[in-house]
């Protein structure tokens, strides 16, 4: 009787500080964003989306992405099959499979009977079987993408994404009405900047690049980098450094973003 006592005991402990902990995890995301946290409605619509996705695939995981005002990180929240739930902020440029669905407004699709084209290389192991990622768009605006790990009928991914279409059109819906939506055109989305295949781009020579600031360059953003003179175009660019002209347009685009580099001719004068 005492032993039951004290597992009863232990699991309400365990269940309050798991409690703690999350409203602990969402203050913080709170206070480095600089603004509140979405309302509870829609966190629960979230939650339940995410539930929903997981016991309808037999997924592995289900992380939902959110632009934020403001912020050059997304907000994320995901699920895994054994119910747990996690909060955090993601740079999107770990995410690119995520990243370029939110780009295209297309889902991704990989797995045995779906071989996507994508604009850059994958690792051998990616870390997964099977993989859906799907935009969630209100107002054309980009209010999130849904990512799906390791479904448990990896030759049914189509079937998969027509299913969870409902309940994304709801989420979005009510993403849409949210107050933050007017504010979140300030938040970092992708965008293929209308890249053509005669775009000229160029370094920028004083980017806005705090001294003291670290940040990351691929081997291929380099490669880019290393062709740009003002003159050449976005196919110049990819025939010279050898890569695909849609991977070129992909990086330029994020390099774009960050502020390295310009559309036209940049002013070597300064």
């Amino acid at each position: 009787m005492f032993d039951l006592e004290l597992s009863e005991r232990s699991a309400e402990e365990r269940r309050r500080y798991t409690s703690r902990l999350q409203r602990r995890v969402k203050a913080r995301v709170t206070s480095e964003l600089g603004i509140d946290m979405v309302a509870e409605g829609i966190d629960r619509q979230i939650a339940m989306v995410l539930q929903h996705s997981i016991e309808l695939t037999n997924a592995r995981r289900a992380t939902f992405f959110r632009p934020i005002a403001r912020a050059k990180r997304w907000q994320t929240v995901t699920v895994l099959e054994d119910g747990g739930f996690h909060y955090g902020l993601i740079a999107p440029e770990s995410v690119p499979l995520a990243m370029l669905a939110a780009t295209d407004r297309e889902p991704v699709l990989i797995g045995p009977e779906h071989d996507a084209r994508l604009p850059f290389a994958m690792p051998e192991d990616p870390g997964f079987t099977s993989y859906v990622a799907m935009p969630l768009v209100a107002a054309d605006h980009l209010v999130g993408v849904l990512e799906i790990i390791d479904l448990g009928e990896p030759k049914q991914l189509g079937r998969a994404v027509e299913n969870l279409r409902a309940t994304l059109d709801d989420l979005s819906q009510g993403l849409g009405n949210e107050s933050l939506l007017e504010t979140q055109g300030s938040a970092t989305l992708p965008t293929r900047h209308d890249l053509t295949d005669e775009t000229v781009l160029d370094l920028v020579l004083h980017p806005p690049v705090d001294e003291d600031a670290t940040f990351t360059v691929s081997p291929d953003e380099w490669a880019i980098l290393m062709h740009l003179d003002g003159e050449r175009t976005v196919i110049g660019i990819a025939r010279a450094a050898r890569l695909p002209r849609d991977e070129v347009v992909h990086r330029a685009a994020r390099l774009l973003e960050r502020g390295l580099i310009r559309i036209g001719r940049e002013n070597r004068r300064r």
